[in-house]
């Protein structure tokens, strides 16, 4: 199991050792990944981002793309259709969840998985 950051919010639950770490990569549907190759790129007014809801994705992207505007997805199951569709250009998730949900989304690329930005 993995995508699940230690909070206020989820101090519930009992977190375990952490055996490895995952780092924020850049999902883009593949035949845009030209359009964004930098930060730059990304954070444009016209740039359509779209985050999960009340993740430390979303709280992540205010920092280095205040310019882009973001979109808050509530459907966690639906969201990666919504890049497909071209709802949406940039994704930010964890290096893992990017690679497990490009099997099941070929549409979808990582952005420079081995330089990750967080």
């Amino acid at each position: 199991m993995g995508g699940i950051s230690v909070t206020l919010q989820c101090q519930q639950a009992w977190f375990a050792e952490r055996l490895d770490t995952d780092e924020n990569i850049s999902r883009v549907r593949c035949a845009d990944r030209t359009n964004y190759q930098t930060i730059e790129q990304r954070n444009q007014p016209v740039v359509r981002l779209i985050e999960p809801a009340g993740g430390t994705n979303e709280a992540f992207v205010h920092s280095p793309l205040p310019r882009a505007s973001l979109s808050l997805f509530y459907d966690n199951l639906k969201i990666f259709q919504q890049m497909v569709d071209n709802r949406a250009h940039v994704m930010f998730t964890d290096a893992s969840g990017a690679q497990f949900q490009m099997k099941h989304y070929p549409q979808h690329c990582g952005l420079n998985p081995q330089k990750p930005l967080q």
